[in-house]
């Protein structure tokens, strides 16, 4: 337990400090359907990661922790698959392609987030649950948008989730 408390203020001194800086990433766009999915995960999933291994099979909004020069950085598996018998390059301004397997790098310090909806129906989403079609934050057709951490709005740091009310509409994220 001390040890858990001593790491999450570390964290938090990092933040503070500025030492982890967060990456402002190219626009994402998403297809949603009557489905709910994941469009933005956790930022900071060390509890949910597990350490990437070759030849291991990965399902869709798993984590993953890579250690570099004693630095963790977490990335989530948007297409599912198995891992490479070699260790990516791993990027985080671009996916990353292992083996049959995507990842994503999370962001570790989400500061500002826009969500478009750029379809025909209406989208909904959902803090930390699957989105229910009616019900949550709603983003109206054709441009209908949500933002959060630009005029002291508070951004939700856990996983965000989408479903469309009808058909398949397509959402854009810019995330910082």
């Amino acid at each position: 337990m001390k040890i858990r408390y001593m790491v999450i203020v570390g964290l938090l001194m990092a933040l503070i400090s500025g030492e982890v800086k967060a990456v402002d990433y190219p626009p994402q766009s998403f297809d949603i359907t009557n489905v709910s999915k994941m469009v933005l995960p956790a930022v900071y999933p060390a509890y949910m990661a597990s350490t990437r291994t070759n030849s291991m099979t990965n399902a869709v909004n798993d984590y993953i922790r890579i250690t570099t020069n004693n630095q963790d950085k977490f990335y989530w598996c948007t297409v599912a698959g198995i891992s490479s018998n070699v260790e990516p390059t791993w990027a985080t301004s671009t996916d990353v392609v292992d083996g049959t397997t995507t990842w994503r790098y999370v962001n570790p310090r989400r500061n500002a987030i826009t969500i478009v909806n750029n379809g025909t129906s209406k989208v909904f989403m959902s803090y930390a649950f699957a989105a229910v079609s009616g019900k949550g934050i709603s983003l109206n057709p054709e441009g209908g948008s949500y933002s959060a951490g630009y005029s002291g709005i508070g951004v939700h740091q856990g996983e965000i989730f989408a479903i469309s009310e009808s058909g398949t509409n397509s959402i854009s994220i810019h995330e910082e």
